[in-house]
């Protein structure tokens, strides 16, 4: 295995694929394409220059055929999977709206005075269940509602939610992103949570003290 991928080593072309990667970072970033658009340019240009010849770009591309087209699967499955929870049918309430108020009815009200830090606390374990569209734009109105009831302004519970959630969004299931990497990485994503989940958990207390400290985040 390791003789294979020695073979298709190209230090010698380090200079131009590095130049090519800025380059697609670039024309992402100024947005003149749709985002498809820099990613097969890059690849078209990438396979014909490291890899001339008809044969050996065709192994080249055979090779990754098949993760790619399990990414592709895993994807579409992951976006049927928050269509069906986040999909509101002749007027009744989704499946995350559900979630969120079932969240905040179990929340004893010696807490509720405390919102932010209970939000920061919880929201990587939260992150696992929702995606980022969900959690913002269906739990996020729920929680500010919730602590309006005991007094608190929302810009705390909105930044709460902000500082601490951020660091789980690659060990969430439910962010394509994270399905992309654990399949480019050829890594099963439940052993990517189990062996990341409370490394990232301890880093977003890290970030919710600091946030503490500096005042951004009330407790």
């Amino acid at each position: 295995m390791d003789s294979g991928i020695n073979e298709l080593a190209r230090p010698k072309l380090f200079v131009f694929n590095i130049a090519l990667t800025l380059a697609v970072i670039v024309l992402l970033i100024l947005d003149f394409f749709p985002s498809y658009v820099p990613f097969m340019l890059g690849v078209a240009a990438a396979v014909l220059v490291n890899y001339p010849g008809a044969k050996l770009q065709k192994q080249v591309i055979n090779s990754h055929a098949g993760p790619a087209l399990m990414m592709c699967s895993t994807l579409m499955g992951a976006a049927v999977l928050m269509g069906v929870l986040v999909k509101e049918v002749d007027g009744t309430v989704s499946v995350i709206t559900c979630m969120s108020n079932l969240i905040s009815s179990f929340l004893p009200a010696v807490l509720g005075r405390h919102l932010p830090l209970v939000i920061g606390i919880l929201s990587v374990p939260l992150a696992l269940a929702f995606d980022t569209d969900s959690y913002f734009y269906g739990m996020l109105p729920v929680m500010i509602g919730i602590g309006e009831g005991f007094g608190i302004a929302a810009m705390p519970i909105a930044v709460a939610m902000v500082i601490c959630r951020n660091c789980a969004t690659f060990i969430s299931p439910m962010v394509p992103a994270t399905l992309l990497g654990v399949g480019l990485a050829d890594v099963d994503i439940k052993d990517h949570i189990k062996n990341s989940f409370l490394w990232v958990w301890g880093f977003s207390f890290v970030c919710m003290v600091a946030a503490i400290l500096f005042g951004i985040m009330p407790i």
